[in-house]
């Protein structure tokens, strides 16, 4: 079994490279996660009380809400999806709902719908009142479900963040001399 010492003096054999390793696998794991979500997106259409909305397969999709990270303008709101024949699509609150956000807008989970099948839908907004000047800003978004993936995605980050900051500590440590007693 190798001496501390040995282990020591060697150092940054071990933590200069994972160090490295740790940080592309993070910056990989921040690019997936953006790519995921940007490829979820099944369609966008403005914040209106009623706009027709195609969809190219069946199964299940998650409404959301798109807008500017302060406001209130969006809250309140019923949404019903309904097909060619004036059925309603069965739909269920997100429990968990996920919100991406960026610098000026947030999108959050609503609904969680199962299309029957793929076609042309009737989306019904209850609760929006009169136009307002920035409603321009205010999308529904319509997503493939993909809140596991981003959860592994989170977990990768945080697994491959905290092994390049161990990894920078120890080779600091050793940098400058600091050796455990």
């Amino acid at each position: 079994m190798p001496s501390f010492s040995f282990v020591y003096q060697n150092l940054l054999w071990i933590t200069v490279p994972a160090f490295c390793i740790a940080l592309l696998l993070l910056v990989r794991c921040i690019l997936g996660v953006v790519r995921l979500i940007r490829r979820s997106i099944i369609a966008r259409v403005p914040l209106v009380e009623e706009h027709v909305v195609s969809f190219s397969e069946a199964g299940k999709v998650v409404l959301c809400n798109e807008g500017p990270r302060i406001s209130l303008r969006a809250g309140g709101l019923r949404y019903r999806l309904m097909d060619e024949d004036g059925t309603e699509v069965p739909s269920r609150l997100r429990l968990f709902r996920a919100v991406t956000s960026g610098v000026s807008k947030a999108r959050m989970e609503l609904r969680t719908l199962r299309l029957p099948r793929p076609g042309r839908y009737v989306l019904h907004v209850e609760g929006l009142g009169e136009a307002q000047p920035r409603d321009r800003d205010y999308w529904i978004v319509f997503t493939k479900p993909h809140l596991l993936k981003t959860i592994g995605y989170v977990v990768a980050m945080v697994l491959t963040g905290g092994t390049a900051i161990v990894s920078l500590v120890f080779s600091l440590l050793r940098i400058f001399g600091i050796a455990p007693e």
